[in-house]
């Protein structure tokens, strides 16, 4: 019988990889790290460009009057992705599971999509502090250097469509904040039980250390760190912006966000500027942060394609996150 999936949606380092072990530990989930599975095959269907070895403009044309062709056009083409996507979770779960979890962060880019393809799936938002986000994604994947520009794309387009999701389809999600399912995991997947319409955990179910996840990617730092729920990266984030330079790019980047998204995700822009002005600063990176913030602003200007893309977007009044 084949299994129903569910979409954990998030920016990368919100805690998705703890909450999926945690979901992972009931026996109708089955999981894998992060699938990646659907982004190349819906965000075909998507306007906008991508950079590749094909012209991806041309074959997103092609794609669109291909689907003119067929009896229920776009419609045709998202039924066959999700029954392919199916098969295949399907295939890749325990026998008897009920559910396969898919959590790939950049499903930001097609959360829509996914929604449309799978109308009976269930879908689970998971917010987190924006800033410990941010410090999170650099301390992790960049050294800790202040290199922003490098997440463009999860920071500001992942952090829109997240939101407009929720604006959007509200009703149809399961929202969470990440601090609340370390602060009060048991409450907190009571609740997901009961949306998942899944009987809660006996007492004998797999500890957090025991689930181990089939893949390389995902969150194998927090992994090794943490053997069970925690609250000490609550505060972690701080340390990521103690400069002159780190903290005065996240004020700008709270007040892009503004206080009514900030409120719907959860958190305060008042809140968070308080946290961010009592940060101790330390005068030894501003040279680093300095010329990182100065590197990345000359390799966006000297990236002639991207430069190319950008000022298009310009002529149309329209925003550009592209990856790089």
């Amino acid at each position: 019988m084949p299994v129903r999936p569910i979409f954990l949606f998030s920016l990368p380092r919100s805690g998705s990889t703890l909450l999926q072990r945690l979901l992972a530990r009931h026996e109708a989930i089955s999981t894998a790290s992060e699938p990646w599975l659907l982004l190349p095959l819906l965000q075909a269907t998507c306007p906008g460009r991508l950079y590749s070895q094909y012209n991806h403009d041309l074959a997103g044309t092609a794609l669109a009057e291909f689907m003119q062709q067929l009896p229920q056009g776009r419609g045709d083409y998202l039924a066959a992705v999700a029954k392919l996507a199916t098969e295949l979770y399907s295939k890749a779960s325990s026998p008897g599971a009920k559910f396969f979890l898919d959590k790939t962060p950049r499903y930001h880019l097609v959360a829509r999509e996914v929604i449309e393809a799978f109308p009976d799936a269930k879908i689970i938002l998971l917010w987190r502090n924006p800033l410990a986000v941010v410090a999170s994604q650099l301390a992790t994947n960049r050294g800790g250097r202040f290199l922003p520009y490098t997440i463009k794309v999860d920071l500001y387009q992942g952090l829109e469509n997240l939101v407009h999701l929720q604006q959007e389809r509200g009703d149809q999600l399961h929202v969470l904040r990440y601090e609340d399912l370390v602060r009060r995991p048991e409450e907190e997947l009571s609740r997901l039980w009961r949306y998942l319409e899944l009987p809660e955990l006996p007492p004998d179910s797999k500890a957090l250390d025991e689930i181990k996840l089939s893949g390389s990617l995902g969150d194998q730092t927090g992994v090794e760190k943490y053997q069970q729920v925690e609250t000490a990266s609550l505060e972690a984030w701080k340390d990521g912006f103690a400069s002159p330079v780190r903290k005065a790019w996240a004020r700008r980047y709270l007040q892009w966000i503004g206080a009514s998204r900030l409120e719907q995700m959860g958190y305060g822009l008042e809140e968070l500027t308080a946290q961010v002005k009592q940060i101790p600063s330390a005068l030894s990176r501003l040279p680093l942060d300095c010329w990182d913030v100065l590197q990345g602003t000359l390799l966006t200007m000297i990236n002639t394609r991207d430069l190319r893309d950008r000022f298009q977007d310009l002529k149309k009044g329209e925003k550009s996150y592209m990856i790089r």
